[in-house]
């Protein structure tokens, strides 16, 4: 028989999974696998989607020029973290994120679609950046490390769940606007969580950090 686990992590796991931390680390679970599932199922994609659009080559100069609106948007974000809290930054990222997957999944030119990308992926990094303040403010200090570690390993499950889920709807000829229609939806919901939690934490004063995120 084994022993039971009595270290530091699975203390420090078995007080998130309680209250007062449970609604708020279900919640930030829900947030980390929206965003993770919605940014990983579109952003890895990209080169397969400018293809699906009509792109005949310079594919992944393309998909560069993505990978580049990382840097305008984590330069805005880095100006908006000190006006805006953190939590509200989130949720407008992703819902805005959401709102552009769901703009691109209606167009039929290649230079919009590629425009548009840019535009999700500079709008989405803010909502990592948000993410990871959200995260880490939303714990004390004896179960932080812990908290962070749970959060972002389930991210790293969703993205690579994204990775077979959208894989898969590509193999099976599933349209280009379904994959980015289903990118927003992920992100929508991550919105609705982060909007739950907002509602949560005002009336959880026990969170030494909640002032600051809202």
């Amino acid at each position: 028989r084994r022993p039971p686990c009595r270290g530091g992590f699975c203390a420090a796991a078995r007080q998130l999974a309680a209250a007062p931390y449970r609604r708020v680390t279900a919640l930030l679970l829900l947030q980390w696998a929206a965003l993770s599932f919605g940014w990983y199922g579109i952003v890895m994609w990209i080169p397969k989607l400018f293809v699906a659009y009509g792109a005949a080559f310079g594919v992944y100069e393309q998909a560069f020029l993505v990978q580049l609106a990382n840097v305008p948007g984590t330069a805005l974000c880095t100006y908006l973290i000190a006006r805006v809290p953190p939590l509200q930054l989130l949720a407008g990222s992703m819902l805005g994120s959401s709102a552009v997957a769901v703009v691109m999944g209606l167009q039929t030119r290649l230079g919009a679609v590629v425009a548009l990308a840019c535009v999700y992926n500079a709008v989405s990094i803010m909502g990592w950046n948000a993410l990871s303040d959200v995260s880490a403010a939303a714990f004390p200090t004896e179960v932080r490390s812990t908290a962070v570690g749970v959060l972002s390993a389930v991210g790293k499950a969703a993205s690579g769940l994204s990775q077979i889920a959208f894989g898969v709807m590509f193999d099976r000829g599933a349209p280009a606007s379904y994959i980015l229609f289903a990118g927003g939806a992920a992100m929508v919901t991550g919105a609705a969580a982060a909007a739950a939690l907002f509602a949560h934490l005002k009336r959880s004063p026990w969170v030494p950090s909640a002032a600051q995120m809202l």
